[in-house]
């Protein structure tokens, strides 16, 4: 996903970039890892793509 342009995470690149998919994915499990960090499970309920997207435009528009 390419959260800037699609905080909603709708867009999944994976397939066009398998590299980069590869890449983020050791460095996920390597995080994992180092801080014995918990997997979900489940989608976290709360989450509301629209006030994401919102809060993403507001630090994009802040940061100019």
């Amino acid at each position: 996903y390419h959260l800037e342009d699609d905080a909603g995470e709708t867009k999944n690149l994976a397939q066009s970039n398998p590299k980069k998919t590869q890449e983020l994915l050791q460095r996920l499990k390597r995080w994992q890892d180092q801080v014995n960090a918990p997997i979900p499970a489940e989608p976290n309920p709360a989450f509301d793509a629209a006030v994401e997207a919102a809060a993403i435009g507001r630090m994009r528009r802040s940061t100019r």
